[in-house]
Order: C-alpha cells, then sequence, then structure tokens
C-alpha cells in the first residue's frame, strides 16, 4: 500500500484494513517516514493472521512509502543597489540538485521566479520546493543600499533643426524633455527645436548665410553703382548698352551681368531749311556763291560768315575777337569760333576764312 501524498487530516485517527493470507503467521503494520519505518498501528503485531484484520493510524496525515526526494542547494550572486534609496538590486539565484523537478520558487516579496531584479535594499528569503512538495530548501539573501547620492541636473536648451547633446552622445529633432542617468547622476534636458525657414530669394548681388545661432539666413551685398550716360541726339538715338533705339528724350535703364546702367537722353529734332528755285540756263547759289547749270537738290552747311546768328542745319561762324591782326589793337589775334548744329557731321577740310571790307 502506497501513496504519493500525505493522506488527508483525520482526527484522531486513519483506520484502514488488510486480508492476510491463510499462510501467514504473524502480520503487522508500520508506516515509512522516509527514512524509517514506524509501526504506529493498533494492534502493533497480529498472529495468526488470517482473514481480515483493522488497523488504526495513530498519527495524523501520515505518509505511507512516500517517493523518495532531494533538496536542492542554493548560491546567489547578489546586486547591490547603486544608488542610496535606488531599486536596481538584484538577485541572482542557483540551484544544484533538487528532485523530483519542475522546482518552484516561494520569495518573501511574493515573486514565483527563480531571480530577482529591480530590488530595493533588504532582506528576500526563497523556499524552493522539489516536484510533489516533498523536499524544500530556504535561504534568505541581504541586498545592500547604494552609498551614492542622487543627483539631478536640468537644463534648458532652444535649437535650430537638430540638437545633439553631449550628455549622452544622441542627436534630437524633436522637441521634448530627455533624460540620461550615468551612476546616481541624472541629466535632464528640456528641448525646444525650431523648424529651419526656406532660403530667402536674393538679388544677384546677394549672399544668403544660414545663421544657427539665430535660425535667420543672413543676406549681405549691395548693388554695384549705377552706370549713368548722359546723351543728346538729333532725331534717335541708339544706347550701345543693349542695342535699344530710342526716339524721345527720357531716363531709360537697363541691367545686365549684375550691373545696372542709366541713360539720360535728350532728342533734338532736324529743323532743315528748303529753297526751291527755277532758273534760266544758271543759277548761281548765294549761300555759297557756286554757280549751277543742272537741275538738281544741293545742300550746304550754313556758314554764317562773319555774323552772329545761327542758321539752322548748318555751321555757325562767329567772329567773336577782331584785334585786326595788328600789334597795337585790344587783341593781338583774331579768333573763331565754330559750331555744327546740324544732325551729320560737316567736313570743314579746304575752307579758309576771308576778311570782308
Amino acid at each position: 500500500m502506497t501513496n504519493s501524498v500525505a493522506f488527508a487530516a483525520v482526527s484522531p485517527n486513519i483506520a484502514f484494513s488488510f486480508t492476510a493470507s491463510a499462510t501467514s503467521t504473524r502480520c503487522g503494520v508500520s508506516w515509512y517516514n522516509g527514512t524509517t519505518n514506524t509501526a504506529f498501528c493498533s494492534p502493533a503485531i497480529l498472529t495468526g493472521c488470517t482473514g481480515t484484520s483493522v488497523y488504526t493510524i495513530q498519527t495524523n496525515n501520515p505518509v505511507l512509502n512516500a517517493p523518495s526526494c532531494t533538496a536542492p542547494t542554493l548560491s546567489s550572486s547578489i546586486t547591490n543597489v547603486t544608488c542610496s534609496g535606488g531599486s536596481d538590486g538584484a538577485i541572482d539565484l542557483t540551484t544544484s540538485g533538487g528532485t523530483p523537478v519542475p522546482l518552484t520558487y516561494s520569495w518573501s516579496n511574493g515573486a514565483t521566479t527563480e531571480d530577482l531584479i529591480g530590488l530595493s535594499a533588504g532582506n528576500y528569503t526563497v523556499t524552493v520546493t522539489t516536484a510533489g512538495g516533498g523536499c524544500s530548501a530556504s535561504a534568505t539573501y541581504t541586498v545592500g543600499d547604494g552609498s551614492g547620492v542622487v543627483t539631478t541636473n536640468n537644463s534648458t536648451v532652444t535649437a535650430c533643426g537638430s540638437y545633439t547633446w553631449s550628455v549622452n552622445g544622441q542627436t534630437y529633432t524633436q522637441s521634448g524633455t530627455y533624460s540620461s542617468t550615468s551612476g546616481c547622476a541624472t541629466e535632464v534636458l528640456d528641448l525646444t527645436i525650431i523648424t529651419q525657414p526656406a532660403q530667402p530669394s536674393i538679388a544677384c548681388y546677394e549672399t544668403a548665410t544660414f545663421n544657427s545661432s539665430t535660425c535667420q539666413w543672413d543676406v549681405t551685398g549691395s548693388p554695384a553703382a549705377v552706370i549713368v550716360s548722359t546723351d543728346t541726339s538729333c532725331d534717335s538715338y541708339t544706347w550701345t548698352a543693349n542695342g535699344v533705339s530710342y526716339t524721345t528724350s527720357g531716363t531709360y535703364s537697363y541691367s545686365a551681368n549684375c550691373q545696372d546702367y542709366q541713360l539720360v537722353l535728350s532728342i533734338v529734332a532736324s529743323n532743315n531749311t528748303t529753297t526751291t528755285i527755277s532758273a534760266c540756263g544758271s543759277y548761281t547759289w548765294s549761300e555759297n556763291g557756286v554757280t549751277y547749270t543742272q537741275s538738281g537738290n544741293y545742300s550746304i552747311p550754313d556758314t554764317g560768315t562773319n555774323v552772329t546768328s545761327t542758321s539752322s542745319g548748318g555751321m555757325r561762324i562767329s567772329q567773336v575777337y577782331s584785334g585786326g591782326g595788328g600789334s597795337t589793337g585790344t587783341y593781338l589775334r583774331d579768333y573763331v569760333e565754330l559750331f555744327n548744329s546740324s544732325c551729320s557731321p560737316i567736313n570743314i577740310g579746304g575752307w579758309s576764312i576771308a576778311y570782308g571790307s
């Protein structure tokens, strides 16, 4: 008769019966408590055992022929708390032997795992039991408190686009609160990230440089001085800067290769005098003293000799000083001023000056 677990508690005794064979001369009952057989039955010994005999076990919860077991041997590696008042301690439990398996664990803090982590300083007791609850072993381990003082340092940073924290080498692109712990010291970063603006449009003479300190673009550069031309022309004018012809006075602007040009233009309308003559045989033109014998169109610049008025469309000749060429005059020499008031060049080659009487 065997059992694998203890009988349920019966008060005061457990009674059972068995039938002996006809050849038995002596019989009795004992119970095995794991190490020895004990005769705690009544009656202890019967003689002439035949038929059915009744026995009563005189103890509560006996284990009759309990299966064999061995208790495990316990050892551990303990990690103490790093900083005073912290909770990073640990117990790494090691079991040796212990049968039958599987083993079960019961810690004083309610845990049922083999190892413990995240522990505060203190004593922790474990009981390890073999399968079926036959054998067990218990041990108490102490996790020590840390000696370091916990400190926290806060810093506030505003950065443009991204920020690399020197404490942990991490680069952040989003605003937020970040922390890094080393030993008993904790660094806390309150970070604000400003979005980097797009590069602005700039003129040809400007340069845009991004300023990470202000998170703005610094634009530098100034335009070159405007090149100004002032011209007077007859009827029309073609500006060499842009190849455009203008027929009216005005101020014109043009830009090329990051250079600004300006033209201040005066347009003078031409004013020619035309005379129509019909003559018989020949005609001597008083304007130049030439005699013409053929019909045709003839033109000369107005010389205006010995006059101070201007003949439109021709050359103006003004005798401004006249000393007669003598050494006793007010002026020692005669001076003549020439001015072309026409719209075309006048060739004065071969011209000469004759004094009138």
